[in-house]
């Protein structure tokens, strides 16, 4: 009878982990869909836009070891869910040394895209005034060459 019952035990358990690793594998394994996001065979929802796949992206890349996040897209709310979906989902395949030293980089040269944008901004406007001052020049002129006559 204590057969029977340690049996019956061992079976049940067994009949749990087999079902229970059915359904996990057969879950990562089911093809993407449309409408859905998958990245590296991985099924990460609905897809939500340009943004939050770049978000897995860069998740991913980061969580694999290469710290990748885009700066200029940070703010954005899609990227940083696809961002930390990516960072969660995704399997770490190297060691995670450096990142810190990574994302310093990034930030720098993100530092320096900012400041280059700023500094085309910033000679635009120059340019704009320079146009207009010479526009006012030349209105001066005609005036004064109007009391002339």
């Amino acid at each position: 009878m204590k057969k029977i019952v340690n049996y019956t035990l061992i079976s049940l358990v067994m009949i749990a982990l087999i079902d229970g690793c059915a359904r996990r594998s057969s879950g990562l394994s089911r093809a993407c869909q449309p409408g859905m996001y998958c990245y590296k065979n991985i099924n990460f929802g609905p897809s939500k836009g340009r943004a939050f796949e770049q978000g897995v992206r860069d998740g991913c890349r980061t969580r694999e070891g290469t710290f990748t996040k885009d700066y200029s897209r940070s703010q954005n709310n899609l990227y940083q869910e696809g961002w930390q979906l990516g960072m969660s989902r995704c399997k770490q395949q190297l060691p995670n040394e450096g990142t810190i030293q990574d994302e310093i980089n990034s930030r720098k040269r993100a530092e320096y895209q900012i400041q280059q944008l700023k500094l085309q901004q910033s000679m635009q406007q120059e340019d704009e005034v320079n146009i207009v001052d010479a526009i006012l020049e030349s209105e001066r002129n005609r005036d004064t060459q109007d009391f002339e006559y």
